[in-house]
């Protein structure tokens, strides 16, 4: 196990300490753009553009996370069936529905609307089904290759690739799509997805795994070992909150990609940009918040993320309310801080998932983690889109502020947010310090470090003090 190989988890460098990281981070890349846009706004776009109501948008964005939890049914079988072979299995599965999808745009000419749309759903539904199956062996490969002491900066990594790829993705997507894109732009987009996820299996094969275990696996029913996850006290406070944070922000790109094409009426290409935007605030952001999560703990970094994503929240509030001027700099500002908190809050919670996973029964509780959390995402596009449907005609004013669904859409994602803030003060964590301590260092230790670091290249001297420590 790569928890207890303290000869590993003492390296120095997490190359070191993790040979397949390379070939991790070189499935991350091409996976991303593969994602971004079978997933991502240009999936949203399309359907947009072939009619599709916000409910149907939000039910095959709810797609993703419902599908996951098949990995409850997987969860018991992968450390039999190996790893890397449920991976392999569930990806290659996934390319050919792609291939699929892509065919979708360029049979316009005789296929009708109504059509391409269920024939997309069906293509989606396959996708996902065979992604969700897969992902349950995920995670636990994770926990096994990457020693505890480097997870929060593998995860940070993992996310600047990832966000590097996204914002690259959605911008040439951008470029692709134009303002008045056409089905011909749509589909080589897929196609462009396809190659993506092709490139990602050449990695994926390159990726060390431990061997499976022998014999067979002991299927208990479902409702049993999950209940045995379930009774784990600090494990449930865990669940709890990621389900609470997923259903608030689970519909969030969704449907402000939807608000800024036909509430605010920019073009398309303008608003791949703007998404394009909060991987900036990731890549500014993602190895800061890791560092600060392998040193001061998982709590305090969701704390204060969580403070900056409620700021964000109440901004698109106060911008759908018209008191802040919907300008195409305000929405990149937002973001960037939107992205800047996400990826914060992404790396601090799954790396207490992974430092607090029940020592007997890791894999299940993962699994749970990550079911839960997406039949709480299902939740959020299904319930968030019927709610906008259903808000869509009613428009009361206050004054001169126009109530429309929007603004209730940002108002309730906020109140979900300072709920959250009360579960994150319930979660054990023996390594946390106090939040205003890891804010002190991040305004002021990690920048002065980054300073005398190019202080010292530059000059080609060292500084025999450095910036202020911890105690």
């Amino acid at each position: 196990m790569a928890d207890s190989d303290s000869s590993v988890a003492n390296h120095p460098s997490i190359l070191r300490a993790m040979p397949s990281l390379p070939a991790m981070l070189g499935f991350a890349m091409p996976n991303a753009i593969s994602f971004q846009i079978a997933l991502g706004p240009p999936l949203v776009l399309m359907a947009r553009h072939w009619g599709a109501s916000s409910f149907y948008i939000g039910a095959i964005a709810a797609l993703v996370p419902l599908l996951t939890m098949t990995q409850l049914y997987m969860a018991p079988r992968v450390e039999y069936l190996g790893f890397k072979r449920v991976m392999l299995a569930g990806w290659t599965g996934r390319i050919v529905t792609l291939i699929l999808t892509a065919a979708l745009p360029f049979c316009s000419g005789f296929l009708s609307r109504r059509f391409q749309l269920e024939a997309l759903f069906a293509f989606m539904f396959l996708f996902n089904l065979l992604r969700g199956l897969a992902t349950a062996s995920w995670m636990p490969w994770v926990k096994e290759l990457v020693p505890e002491r480097w997870r929060g900066r593998y995860l940070s990594a993992e996310q600047v690739v990832v966000n590097i790829s996204s914002a690259l993705t959605l911008f040439g997507c951008g470029w692709v799509l134009g303002d008045d894109p056409g089905d011909f732009q749509f589909g080589f987009l897929f196609i462009v997805s396809f190659v993506a996820g092709m490139t990602s299996l050449y990695f994926l094969k390159r990726i060390d795994c431990p061997p499976p275990l022998e014999g067979a696996p002991t299927l208990e029913p479902v409702r049993r070992w999950v209940n045995r996850v379930w009774r784990v006290k600090p494990f449930r406070r865990l669940i709890r909150l990621n389900m609470l944070w997923t259903f608030a922000l689970g519909a969030w790109g969704t449907f402000t990609v939807v608000y800024l094409r036909d509430g605010l009426h920019f073009p398309e290409r303008i608003i791949l940009y703007m998404s394009a935007s909060s991987t900036l605030g990731a890549l500014l952001s993602a190895w800061v918040w890791g560092l600060m999560a392998d040193r001061f703990g998982s709590r305090p970094v969701m704390a204060l993320t969580s403070r900056l994503i409620l700021l964000t929240a109440l901004c698109w509030l106060l911008l759908t309310l018209g008191l802040i001027p919907p300008a195409v700099g305000t929405v990149l500002i937002l973001y960037i801080l939107l992205g800047m908190g996400t990826s914060g809050f992404g790396v601090a919670i799954n790396q207490y998932s992974l430092n607090n996973a029940p020592a007997g029964f890791p894999v299940l509780a993962l699994s749970l983690f990550a079911a839960t959390s997406s039949f709480s995402s299902a939740l959020s596009p299904f319930l968030w889109g019927a709610l906008l449907d259903l808000l869509a005609p009613v428009r009361p004013r206050v004054g001169p502020l126009l109530l429309h669904q929007y603004v209730w859409f940002y108002a309730l994602i906020a109140l979900m947010i300072v709920a959250s803030k009360h579960l994150i003060r319930q979660l054990p964590d023996h390594k946390a310090a106090a939040t205003h301590i890891v804010l002190y260092h991040m305004i002021t230790d990690y920048p002065l470090r980054t300073l005398y670091a190019v202080q010292g290249m530059l000059t080609g001297r060292t500084r025999r003090e450095g910036p202020p420590t911890r105690g």
